[in-house]
């Protein structure tokens, strides 16, 4: 049983002595036949056995005690604790007298503790016997003995500011290195700061692991941060950093367009470093973290005829673009000649039930392609978010087949092509014509005008000008043929509209013979 030094002096003092038991009652009334003189001469043999192993005791208590105040001060060498000059083995302290052996016996021991020196941490007062201990400094000076640290970090820790050295550390030892008082790094954290309680948790943070990112006691960083905010993330995700930058490519060039995001705040401009509710540790919903900056973008949303259907999905705006960095303009993916065929190479039904084809396929296997699409420019016809106009029309333009002549109501076809070709009833300006009448004005200008698509595909085809095989008509949408056939003169079509027809667009009547 361990008990203190003083406890110990104590005993010895106050117990009664076996010559006092021996003498304090007749022999004769316990052992009538036995010669009491014998008795006598053996009581004091034992009483001066014990009172040697008393002194001892007092002795060893003593020394150890007074030698932990007197032999190591604050500063001064480490002594060795069990050998002096004079050769007198002095291994025995507080810690191996039987009182405090307990603090030495953990796994990591405190160098003070290890090395007997206890005076470098505890001050005592009076007499060695008397036990009264305190500590040198309560508010952390002691530690700063040995353990410097720099006054003009950027951040400091609480705790560590105000000295408060033990609120983490067990001063003579423990099972974990570092002395902390607690089993993990997350438990010790965790009884000043919140539990991250998210569905997604920053990895280190999963693993308990705070001292990944922070420094526990100071830094020239914000929030005790171990690097820049910037340099700090990267050290995880490599590979997504060149020149400083996110974003890099796997041939290491830099990217050409970086996310001003994070040029400006890094990587918390959009995710939460410990832990979020949302996928990406976002700070919220990823439309909700891209609108907070282009909510401009969706100011005319209530306005459209048409959305993108991947704009509407919950991982829209990373479908199509890089969140960090890309060498396309726009942060895109991808190029949008294979960005857009990427989903659109299949059938894919819109939400208002017309089929869209195989836009891959049909691009690369029909004969004749529409300049902008065979240049992977559809946003040139089409607005990758969402229209005013039907089928995500950047401009107007008819949404039935047959529709009564609005120059406005071309302005998506106009926007390449000149509008002289359905303005003009007399012209030269296009082939499809009859000598110089204008044939494109006699299908569109009518109280039931054709539209352009009616008799073009406005993507690919199979036969010359884009000229679609069959058309859809009535309400039923019955196709019937349209048997194009182009000549060196120019072509004839025979259609359910009218008899079959042919033009001549090398002939006209001002170069006819006898002409004026």
């Amino acid at each position: 049983m361990n008990m203190s030094c003083k406890r110990r002096t104590n005993l010895f003092a106050t117990t009664k002595s076996p010559f006092h038991i021996l003498t304090s009652r007749p022999l004769s009334r316990y052992l009538p036949t036995i010669d009491t003189s014998a008795i006598v001469s053996l009581a004091w043999t034992l009483l001066a056995w014990i009172g040697a192993a008393g002194m001892i005791g007092i002795a060893l208590c003593a020394s150890g005690c007074a030698r932990a105040q007197a032999e190591f001060e604050p500063g001064s060498p480490e002594p060795d604790m069990s050998r002096r000059g004079d050769g007198a083995d002095y291994s025995a302290g507080c810690s191996t007298v039987g009182c405090h052996q307990q603090l030495t016996e953990t796994k990591w021991v405190h160098a003070p503790a290890a090395t007997g020196a206890c005076s470098a941490c505890h001050l005592a007062f009076g007499q060695p016997d008397a036990h009264q201990f305190a500590l040198i400094d309560v508010n952390g000076s002691s530690c700063a003995a040995c353990h410097a640290f720099d006054d003009s970090s950027g951040s400091i820790h609480e705790p560590f500011a105000l000295g408060a050295c033990h609120d983490c550390h067990d001063p003579h030892g423990g099972d974990r290195k570092s002395l902390m008082i607690a089993q993990t790094t997350q438990d010790l954290c965790a009884t000043c700061h919140d539990p991250v309680a998210h569905e997604f948790a920053h990895r280190p943070i999963a693993q308990g692991d705070c001292l990944t990112c922070h420094d526990p006691h100071q830094s020239t960083h914000e929030k005790l941060l171990v690097q820049s905010k910037e340099n700090l993330c990267l050290g995880c995700h490599q590979g997504m950093d060149h020149g400083g930058v996110l974003g890099a490519f796997s041939d290491g060039s830099d990217p050409a367009f970086v996310h001003e995001p994070v040029l400006e705040d890094g990587c918390v401009a959009c995710h939460q470093p410990h832990g979020s509710d949302y996928r990406g540790l976002l700070n919220q919903t990823q439309r909700s973290t891209c609108l907070d900056c282009h909510q401009g973008l969706v100011d005319d949303l209530p306005l459209a005829q048409s959305i993108h259907g991947a704009f509407e999905s919950s991982q829209a705006c990373t479908q199509c673009h890089s969140p960090h960095a890309s060498d396309f303009s726009g942060l895109l993916a991808e190029p949008f000649n294979t960005l857009c065929l990427s989903c659109h190479d299949q059938t894919i039904e819109s939400p208002s039930g017309k089929v869209l084809p195989n836009m891959k396929k049909l691009i690369e296997e029909s004969p004749v392609v529409h300049q902008p699409a065979a240049q992977g420019e559809c946003v040139s016809c089409h607005d990758p978010h969402f229209s005013a106009e039907h089928a995500l029309l950047r401009s107007s333009y008819p949404d039935k087949e047959y529709a009564e002549f609005d120059p406005q109501h071309y302005a998506m076809c106009t926007a390449c092509h000149d509008p002289i070709l359905f303005e003009d009833e007399i012209t030269t300006h296009t082939g499809f014509r009859d000598g110089e009448v204008n044939l494109h004005f006699v299908h569109v200008n009518r109280e039931k005008g054709r539209a352009c698509g009616l008799c073009h595909q406005p993507h690919a085809g199979t036969r010359p000008k884009l000229m679609r095989e069959v058309f859809p008509f009535g309400p039923g949408g019955w196709n019937l043929p349209i048997n194009f056939v182009q000549s060196d003169a120019g072509g004839s079509c025979t259609t359910a509209c009218h008899e079959p027809r042919s033009y001549d667009n090398t002939f006209s009547p001002r170069n006819a013979p006898g002409s004026p």
